[in-house]
């Protein structure tokens, strides 16, 4: 067959493609037998054997089973073996049942990012080149041996790359490293390394396979200066923008890849004179052939700052156990080669002045840090520069006297450490584990000793982030006992409320006692999930941690748009000068408080206003008083954010700790309703309080108390003020009158 047909755009192609379906769909269609109607549709011709891919779409009048219908799409077409010629000859037929398309995917490599839509088996699917939009790239969807879609690899050859740095690794990646090139490819590599600031995810991912590439030829090893070459090469990589060196390890594993050809880098070097030391910005290798019979201990030095990196310092060694002086390094007992043998005795020391690789680390079964305020979480990052440790071609492992880790602290104000390693896993993300490693001292703003078992690459988790803005130990149990104690308290009181308004009808017949009933609710859920669920039990476990914190997010975003409903309620009261009526009021307050989605549309009435303003001051203070319990103290926090003040923080806990047991105080103990409905219970009552009278089918109050305090009139309810200067604003009706929000009910 003839080459023409592997280039669709030559009219050799089309006119085969034209001819091949005529006659498929006439042998179909004219088949005696023939049950439905046949279309097909080359989709794409195949090599080496120039394979015709089809898709016959038939459409037929018998009713198939979905377990036949391969093999009645396979009787429908046997005659296909007979359409052949001596030129094209028909070798086979297959009937593959489709199911589904190739799905949507986005895929990057050395020519950019390529967004392939769905497209069906055997079909193309054909984007526009990146960085060049004339040219296109392409990539078949294929299926599996199940018959399911699946894609193939895409076709970018005709793409540009994405810049002259990504062609030029990528040309290095592709070549074959041997003795006769080795030194060439690693001074390009060291020549491109240095424009690492302007690296892509792609670029990373081709410097380190090209590093691979050099380590696996070896010849580096032996040659002092391609050594320290090697380690300038990594440590430039690690200039590279954080964000892509992510990217990079997400998608190609790229850090985790880096982290071991630094360990292979650092085994493999002989130093010609008994020692090796190396220092660059990013990265520091130290190398230290010892004598196992008269080995005295070894202490490591390094001096990192999270800002400038590795000081020219770099690291030193000295034979000895010394911990004088000592910033960041390691102690090595003079026990170890005891425990490892003396068959590889050169130690390796590798300083990492970032932690950018290791970003992508997760956090796995750690032990429970030094200082453990109670139920405070902790996000925990590094603090302190990576030490890597190792013996040549040994894997040490229950050493009976630990090696010694100080880590100087990047942040003095971070607290909780933990002492931790480097597990690359290969087929996930690298984690950190405390296994076999306890922290020995721990100096807080200043550094940290640990005590580990073993050797690889260790580093100090610590809580950066320190919930408490910097507060004392004392203080933070301070703050966590008044939370939990405040809302122990506010639980019960808010409980105390809601049995209240339950156990008396008329305390509960307006919409601002309703109101009131779904804040209490609100706010002692989310009592009880604090009390509850703010435990050690369910902050150690993802799916625990995760549950608690979306239920206690929900019903703090209740309480507070029942807050909101109550302001609204108190603005129509006291504020607006119409009385305005809305449909179905306390039904779009649920929705809102609860759901937060509908939002509540109202017509207004227009009435007459008294020009009485005798109880203007009452009125300002009741309001004050509530804008208080419902919400003000929230203020606080903008003042305790960020160790913004011990006092405000104190203020903040307290207040917020106990508003169930305010709104206790001021709508059950200070309620002249609530104290006379709970005298009548007990059988203790005054002469029958004249409440509203109410007639069959009315639905407003009629008639109002006159006798209340006036020292509590504040805090019960600010309507009787309203109905007392605005008396024409009490609409008397008969029947079934429409209601209007304003306190006034609050009397009934």
């Amino acid at each position: 067959m003839p080459d023409s047909l592997s280039n669709p755009g030559l009219i050799f192609y089309t006119t085969f493609v034209t001819a091949v379906q005529s006659q498929i769909d006439n042998t179909l269609n004219n088949r005696a037998n023939s049950e439905g109607s046949f279309v097909s549709t080359v989709t794409v011709i195949e090599t080496p054997k120039k394979t015709v891919n089809l898709r016959v779409v038939v459409t037929t009048i018998k009713e198939v089973d979905s377990d036949n219908r391969s093999s009645f799409i396979t009787n429908q077409i046997t005659q296909l073996s007979h359409l052949y010629t001596q030129t094209f000859p028909i070798l086979s037929t297959d009937v593959i049942l489709l199911d589904g398309k190739c799905p949507a995917e986005t895929t990057s490599d050395t020519k950019g990012k390529f967004q392939w839509k769905p497209v069906y088996p055997a079909e193309f699917s054909t984007v526009p080149c990146p960085y060049n939009s004339v040219a296109s790239a392409t990539r078949i969807c294929s299926t599996d041996p199940s018959g399911q879609p699946l894609w193939n690899a895409p076709d970018t050859s005709s793409c540009q790359y994405t810049n002259q740095v990504t062609q030029t690794l990528t040309e290095l990646a592709n070549t074959n490293v041997d003795s006769s090139n080795a030194n060439t490819i690693q001074s390009d590599l060291l020549t491109l390394s240095r424009e690492s600031s302007s690296f892509t995810d792609v670029d990373i991912t081709l410097s380190v396979e090209v590093i691979e590439d050099l380590l696996v030829e070896g010849s580096l090893y032996t040659n002092t200066q391609k050594s320290q070459d090697m380690v300038e090469t990594m440590s430039n990589i690690l200039n590279s923008p954080e964000n892509v060196i992510t990217e990079s390890e997400t998608t190609y594993k790229s850090s985790e890849r880096f982290v071991k050809t630094v360990e292979s880098l650092a085994n493999g070097i002989v130093p010609s004179s008994g020692e090796f030391t190396a220092v660059k910005e990013n990265l520091a290798l130290a190398v230290r052939q010892s004598d196992p019979d008269n080995f005295s201990g070894i202490t490591m030095t390094a001096s990192v700052s999270q800002t400038q990196g590795i000081s020219k310092k770099g690291i030193t060694i000295k034979d000895g156990v010394d911990p004088t002086g000592i910033q960041s390094g390691v102690i090595i007992p003079s026990s170890f080669f005891q425990t490892v043998g003396g068959n590889s005795p050169r130690l390796a020391f590798a300083v990492y002045g970032n932690n950018k690789v290791f970003k992508n680390a997760v956090t796995k079964n750690l032990n429970a840090p030094l200082v453990t305020p109670i139920n405070v979480k902790s996000v925990n990052e590094v603090n302190g520069p990576v030490i890597s440790t190792s013996v040549q071609n040994t894997n040490v492992q229950g050493l009976k006297q630990p090696v010694v880790f100080r880590f100087k602290h990047f942040d003095d104000s971070s607290d909780r450490p933990q002492c931790v390693f480097v597990k690359t896993t290969g087929s996930s993300s690298m984690e950190w584990s405390s296994q076999g490693c306890t922290v020995k001292e721990h100096v807080k703003g200043s550094h940290t000793d640990c005590e580990c078992n073993h050797l690889t690459s260790f580093a100090l988790l610590m809580d950066i982030y320190q919930t408490g803005g910097g507060l004392s130990e004392a203080n933070k149990l301070a703050l966590t006992y008044i939370s939990y104690i405040g809302c122990g308290v506010s639980l019960l009181g808010l409980l105390l409320t809601l049995l209240t308004y339950f156990m008396f009808r008329k305390l509960r017949v307006n919409n601002p006692s309703k109101i009131l009933i779904n804040l209490c609710m609100a706010l002692a859920v989310t009592n009880i999930i604090f009390l509850v669920g703010m435990q050690e039990y369910t902050l150690d476990n993802d799916i625990g941690c995760k549950i608690v914190a979306v239920a206690l997010h929900y019903v703090l975003l209740s309480a507070m748009c029942w807050m909101l409903i109550e302001a609204f309620y108190m603005y129509l009261a006291l504020i607006k000068v119409f009385n305005t009526y809305f449909s179905h009021f306390l039904l779009k307050c649920c929705l809102f408080g609860w759901v937060f989605r509908v939002l509540l549309n109202g017509s207004s009435k227009k009435i007459t206003k008294s020009d009485n303003k005798s109880s203007i001051s009452q009125r300002l203070k009741g309001a004050i008083a509530l804008i208080v319990l419902l919400g003000l103290t929230w203020a606080f926090a903008i003042f305790a954010i960020d160790g913004g003040g011990i006092v405000f923080q104190y203020l903040f806990t307290i207040f917020n700790s106990l508003q169930g047991l305010f709104i206790f105080i001021f709508y059950c103990l200070l309620k002249t309703e609530a104290q006379q409905a709970w005298k009548r219970k007990l059988g203790r009552a005054p002469p029958k309080y004249s409440g509203p009278t109410m007639s069959k089918g009315d639905t407003t109050s009629n008639t109002y108390t006159s006798e209340v305090s006036e020292s509590k009139k504040e805090f019960t309810d600010i309507s009787k003020e309203i109905d007392a200067s605005y008396p024409e604003t009490r609409l008397k009706s008969k029947g079934n009158t429409k209601r209007y929000p304003s306190y006034s009910e609050s009397n009934t």
